[in-house]
């Protein structure tokens, strides 16, 4: 019935893009005792994977899984398509063996072929007050990340394009 309800609710989103979506974290013993989901914020992989059931096919979510670190625990994601193939992107943000304090990995990874997904860029962004000051919103070919450097939001826009890979994108935010 999740399942069906979240594809309900992909329908009525535009272009499929959703973002800073968790649920309630689902109790698991991993092997390493440092990457417990600790909190309503954070999700395990398994849960995180299971929210794309339905959604993309099985090979794609395990490729997903594939490309995912060892001993982590996802915080904060968003799908839509940045690289403008039409396709669905993934961003993620999580904590790992790299991730120290107020720290959280950045993966991007797009969709190549609908075959697998592929890590296209990894970064470390900041946050200060809640965990999802680090997020994401992806819409018309571009993944922005939000975060926070000390007191200040910082945000970065990334497009990814098969002749020029990631790169970061110089916008200006209108209030």
């Amino acid at each position: 019935m999740k399942n069906f309800f979240l594809f309900i609710l992909l329908l009525s989103l535009p272009q499929f893009t959703f973002s800073q979506a968790s649920g309630e974290p689902e109790k698991f013993v991993p092997a390493n005792d440092n990457f417990k989901v600790t909190n309503d914020y954070e999700m395990d992989v398994e849960s995180f994977l299971g929210m794309f059931d339905g959604v993309i096919s099985d090979e794609l979510i395990y490729s997903i899984d594939e490309n995912l670190p060892e001993n982590l625990v996802v915080v904060n994601y968003g799908v839509g398509d940045f690289d403008g193939d039409g396709k669905l992107d993934v961003a993620v943000s999580l904590r790992d063996e790299t991730c120290t304090g107020k720290c959280y990995k950045v993966m991007l990874m797009i969709n190549d072929e609908d075959v697998a997904y592929k890590t296209v860029g990894e970064l470390y962004a900041d946050w200060k007050d809640t965990p999802y000051d680090v997020g994401f919103n992806i819409d018309d070919g571009l993944c922005l990340i939000t975060y926070r450097e000390g007191e200040k939001w910082k945000s970065a826009y990334y497009r990814y394009n098969h002749t020029n890979g990631l790169r970061r994108v110089n916008m200006e935010l209108t209030e």
